[in-house]
């Protein structure tokens, strides 16, 4: 397209531009600057209110329309919704012409004060986000051979201030990862360019100014030092400098860096050497992310300005109290906690210690009125009365969560009233360990009702103490019990106890009779359930599969998932019979077609002192054919039909499985095995899982020799045993000829050495899908080879995986070549997603 450079309206004009982050300041300016310039947006953001405030900005200037913009919810740590959002996009206009780049958080620190969490956060959304986004659209880019990526990084990326370590580090990856993009598209025509933007002008700064006693002007003029252009830089010099990039008035610059700060960082006077020297508005943002004890500990004695800024400016503080001694909680108390009361967004104890020393000098009064989020670990339960009475007067506390520290403490009842009576409450948790617990809620007329929505009960507790308190809550819709106890008395009926909104429940360790639950589901008649989870505790009542098919189809219509655990604990005087009795039941009762529609599968582990039944809404175990679309992909031809992974996804949900893990109570002794072996001549296990790292080879075959219906065999470590010694027909001798056959699928765990997998090739000679999981060092090319030229072994192979840490498009291509020199597959497709190869063929 030839464009005339006096016409500017028509710079971008039918271009697709996607911007992600798109509801930030700088990201709200290129939108509409974009849209000036005749650009089809696509404006992605994780906050769709915010997201559609900027939609209507643009519309409302000019009396625009908007036929031209289109909004995605875009979360960019998600691969998932990454490729949602270009599939919606692809729908609506079919192309991407232009990508930006601009997502991005701030996480400060040194480096022995950042998380690993912190690190994985960060990276997700500032430096794998912009890949991810990338990886997505450059195919789009690449089929039209055209296309630019513009990534947002920051003059942070060339320069080093302390305690800066994780944005920096970020923000200098993008500028590496827009160098190899740039390499890697430039021979389909796609630019990828960095744009590096100083200090920007924001609507906060007026506010900043005032915070700090300063005017605009003095708060320019500082902000202004070391700049040669001496003024601030605004979003819309960005979003101009983004326009000249992405149109075609710059077709031949790729792999460029351009920053955009007024010459700060060049200024060698100036150099960010010292946190001091940043402005007050990226401190602003910088203090947002952190505690208000590390912001003091940190900031507050390095000079009067970041004082001021800390004690006057109007953000507001998170403040996490993790305290191993009395002597500096009561400085912080005096000097931080009570004079920024105010201030305060969430406050929590994470101890005994830091409990005790914050009301000993503080108390939570209407000060505290923008206090959201509460967690109090380790209060004793004599105090908690006062404490929940004087949370009334907060008008924003929307979560509280409570640990009990006291065992002794019998009655929660005075309790669960003054909670229920705190006026805009939406969750809470009460966590108490004592097992002698008891709850007695007196009934009220014309009682007030609770705003709780989501109710965590982490204590003992039985189903008519579970009524008496959700009496209190019409408006639940998540409950969560652990530890539920038989009730000394009969379950009391109250028809008032209805919970029409109630979507989750989940009971551990229920201990109540099926008659008393059954009951309980009936009161609280709640018909848009949709997710439910019990794990029962010996009762073998609940192995009544139609009793439970009549109690979800008339009281759970709505149900999508599932989730039902029971343990079975063996009798040392019989435990054979025990078990036969108890899996025979188990697999009986559920095997009607109302479960298999619903495609709910089971499961069976079993341990050497108890086995456990379970029942689990459908998970594709062995492979996801959509999970590798729209990634690179290298094809010998187009495209493949794979008739096994189809037929897989119809017969998975069928599977009855068998797990053996690896945990204290699993001993691989001949006892455990013969157990095991007496389950399977019992039922005709499908699926076997075994996740124990002390499993032999001659143990493993002792176990396929008596489980002649399994189909897939999945280990998450080699059993050990010089394979060397076990020859294929000691393998034949051990194994019946129809187990060798139904074992089609086969997954291995740490496969390092060559005989690992030939061993499995002779062991499992139908296999159709074969995955295998390699440590760093592994050598895959080379298992590569040995799977191919041992094809004839294993001839209706049409699916391989490799899941390696250090899988790269290197390794693909690799792969690719050896597959090309054989002849024995001419109709292929590898394709990479992450970690994991994946190879697919028609037969």
């Amino acid at each position: 397209m030839s464009t005339n450079p006096g016409d500017w309206s028509q710079l971008l004009v039918n271009k697709v531009v996607f911007i992600t982050g798109a509801a930030g300041h700088i990201a709200k300016s290129i939108a509409k600057t974009c849209y000036m310039h005749g650009a089809r947006l696509v404006l992605g953001d994780l906050d769709p209110i915010k997201i559609n405030k900027v939609k209507e900005e643009i519309i409302t200037n000019e009396n625009n329309t908007d036929d031209r913009i289109f909004v995605v919810k875009l979360d960019v740590t998600n691969e998932t919704s990454i490729q949602q959002a270009v599939q919606a996009t692809l729908d609506k206009w079919n192309t991407i012409h232009v990508l930006l780049n601009t997502a991005a958080i701030v996480t400060l620190g040194n480096i022995e004060e950042i998380s690993g969490d912190d690190w994985s956060h960060i990276f997700d959304v500032n430096v794998r986000g912009y890949a991810l986004t990338a990886k997505h659209i450059a195919p789009i880019m690449k089929k039209q051979n055209s296309g630019s990526i513009v990534n947002i990084s920051s003059t942070l990326g060339l320069i080093a201030i302390p305690n800066s370590t994780p944005y920096s580090t970020t923000k200098g990856a993008i500028i590496q990862l827009t160098r190899n993009l740039a390499l890697d598209l430039g021979p389909f025509n796609i630019r990828v360019n960095t744009i590096i933007p100083g200090s920007i002008d924001s609507p906060g700064r007026t506010q900043l100014a005032k915070d700090n006693n300063m005017t605009i002007e003095e708060m320019n003029e500082k902000c202004m030092e070391g700049s040669c252009l001496k003024r601030i830089g605004q979003a819309e010099d960005v979003a101009n400098l983004i326009v000249f990039v992405i149109s075609d008035l710059c077709p031949f610059m790729t792999g460029a860096n351009l920053v955009i700060d007024g010459a700060t960082s060049s200024d060698e006077r100036t150099l960010y050497t010292c946190l001091e020297n940043l402005s007050n508005e990226v401190l602003y943002e910088i203090l947002e992310y952190l505690d208000v004890y590390d912001i003091h500990k940190s900031f507050s004695n390095l000079n009067n300005r970041l004082q001021n800024l800390i004690t006057s400016s109007s953000l507001l503080f998170r403040i996490k109290l993790e305290l191993e001694s009395k002597s500096l909680p009561e400085y912080l108390c005096q000097h931080v906690i009570i004079p920024n009361s105010h201030r305060i967004r969430s406050l929590h104890l994470t101890n005994q210690l830091s409990v005790d020393t914050f009301f000993n000098h503080c108390t939570i009064d209407s000060t505290f009125h923008r206090l959201e989020s509460i967690i109090l670990n380790g209060i004793k339960a004599e105090k908690l009365p006062t404490t929940l009475f004087d949370l009334k007067s907060l008008p924003r506390l929307f979560s509280l969560t409570i640990f009990i520290k006291d065992n002794y403490y019998h009655d929660r009842g005075d309790i669960y009233p003054f909670i229920f009576s705190l006026p805009t409450l939406t969750y809470n948790k009460l966590y108490s360990s004592c097992h002698t617990l008891q709850i007695n809620i007196p009934h009220v007329i014309n009682q007030q009702f609770s705003t709780i929505e989501h109710l965590v009960i982490n204590h003992c507790c039985t189903l008519n103490e579970l009524n008496s308190l959700l009496q209190h809550t019409p408006q639940l819709r998540h409950l969560s019990c652990d530890q539920m106890f038989k009730s000394d008395e009969e379950f009391k009926e109250d028809p008032s106890m209805k919970l029409p909104h109630l979507k989750y429940i989940y009971f551990r360790d229920f201990d109540a009779s099926f008659d008393e639950f059954e009951e309980f589901i009936k009161e609280i008649s709640s018909q848009l359930l949709q997710i439910f989870s019990i794990s029962i505790l010996r009762k073998k009542t609940y192995l009544d599969g139609d009793r439970w098919e009549r109690l979800i189809k008339e009281y759970m219509p709505q149900l999508k998932k599932f989730y039902f655990h029971f343990d079975q604990y063996f009798d040392d005087n019989n435990e054979q019979i025990n078990l036969n009795d108890s899996t025979n039941e188990f697999i009986n009762q559920f095997s009607s077609p109302f479960w298999i529609e619903r495609k709910l599968f089971r499961e069976i582990q079993i341990y050497s002192k108890v086995s456990t039944f379970s029942i689990h809404s459908y998970r594709k175990k062995w492979i996801d054919r959509h999970e590798h679309m729209n990634n690179d992909t290298y094809s010998k031809q187009n495209s493949t039909e794979d008739n096994y992974i189809t037929n897989q996804e119809k017969t998975d949900h069928h599977m009855i499985q068998l797990t053996i893990g690896n945990n204290e109570y699993t001993t691989l002794d001949r006892p455990y095995i013969e157990r095991l072996k007496s389950a399977a001549k019992a039922i005709q296990f499908t699926h076997l899982d075994i996740d124990n790292d002390g499993m032999s080879i001659k143990m493993l075959l002792d176990i396929l020799s008596s489980l002649p219906n399994i189909e897939s065999l999945k280990l998450s470590f080699i059993p050990r045993f010089p394979l060397e010694s076990l020859s294929i027909e000691d393998v034949k001798n051990r194994l019946p000829v129809s187990a060798i056959n139904k074992i089609t699928k086969v997954k291995l765990g740490q496969v390092t050495e060559k005989q690992q997998i030939q061993f499995f090739i002779n062991l499992c000679p139908h296999m159709q899908y074969l995955e295998i999981r390699c440590i760093s060092d592994t050598d895959v090319p080379f298992l590569m080879k040995i799977i191919m030229n041992r094809r004839t072994h294993i001839p209706n192979l049409c699916y391989l995986c490799f899941i390696n840490p250090i899988a790269d498009d290197n390794m693909v291509r690799t792969l690719a070549k050896i597959i090309d020199s054989e002849i024995v597959i001419d109709n292929y497709t590898i394709q990479r997603s992450g970690k994991k190869i994946s190879v697919h063929w028609t037969l």
